[in-house]
């Protein structure tokens, strides 16, 4: 399979979050554009589209002329997150695959971006999800589009919706990559979750270094009938899942089990 080309959304003001535009905030000596693009590109992907809006000068300064990193800016982002994911697709070459993720998906390693990638058949839709409290598995970023669903993905995208209409409608195609033994999948959305991730980079041991494909990758496959199922071709023996269960915030890239940022 030819190597996806990466999409991301920094485009947003981070007005609930209330510090200036997430793209430009800083985690130790490097910003999240800077770092969601060095995962990207670590992780695998031949290209990294980034998408700006608030914030375009200075997200320009630390990027433009960067190997790899094409900048695309969105002149109509004050009207929500789905005109920028419209724009980062359209701009992606024809006939090319697109990972999607928001800038604010600060706990991305290179590790779980080569697992979604490698978990990926031709055709799908697949996504990193990761397990919540509950334990039920929740539909996450990034998430990557086969070619033949980045047209759709951009004519479905509207106002603080990206993908979700077209996922809920084709819902056998897409693919859930458990990532949960890699991070949580947490956005940061308000001040006590800017605070809580600072806390927790300070706390955390050093994992720095090239990313390790797990010998076994649990994906998990939606099915029409609202349960998930397991593939065997990365994964153990295939066998009926336990429920999706039902997480209605808000989603790049589809459905009701969801949990991103608009990043309004």
């Amino acid at each position: 399979m030819r190597a996806p080309v990466g999409l991301v959304l920094a485009a947003g003001a981070g007005r609930r979050l209330g510090l200036g535009p997430k793209a430009l905030l800083r985690r130790g000596a490097a910003t999240l554009v800077e770092t969601v693009v060095e995962t990207f590109l670590t992780g695998g992907c031949a290209q990294v589209i980034v998408v700006t809006g608030a914030g375009a000068d200075a997200v320009t300064e630390l990027l433009d002329g960067r190997t790899g990193v094409a900048l695309v800016h969105n002149p109509d982002w004050e009207t929500g997150m789905g005109s920028s994911l419209r724009c980062g697709l359209l701009a992606a070459a024809r006939g090319r695959d697109v990972l999607v993720v928001p800038v604010d998906r600060s706990g991305l390693s290179a590790a779980e971006v080569a697992r979604v990638i490698a978990a990926h058949r031709p055709g799908g839709i697949t996504a990193a999800a990761h397990r919540d409290r509950a334990g039920q598995l929740r539909r996450g970023h990034p998430v990557l589009f086969d070619s033949q669903w980045v047209g759709p993905a951009a004519a479905s995208a509207h106002d603080d919706v990206g993908a979700r209409d077209l996922l809920a409608a084709v819902p056998g195609v897409v693919t859930l990559v458990d990532c949960s033994d890699l991070d949580d999948g947490r956005d940061i959305d308000l001040p006590a979750d800017w605070a809580g991730l600072r806390a927790d980079a300070r706390d955390a041991p050093d994992s720095s270094g090239p990313p390790q494909l797990p010998g076994v990758v649990r994906c998990r496959r939606m099915e029409g009938t609202g349960t998930v199922a397991e593939r065997t071709d990365l994964c153990p023996p295939v066998t009926r899942g336990e429920d999706l269960g039902e997480n209605r915030d808000r989603d790049l890239g589809g459905g009701e089990c969801t949990d991103v940022e608009t990043d309004r």
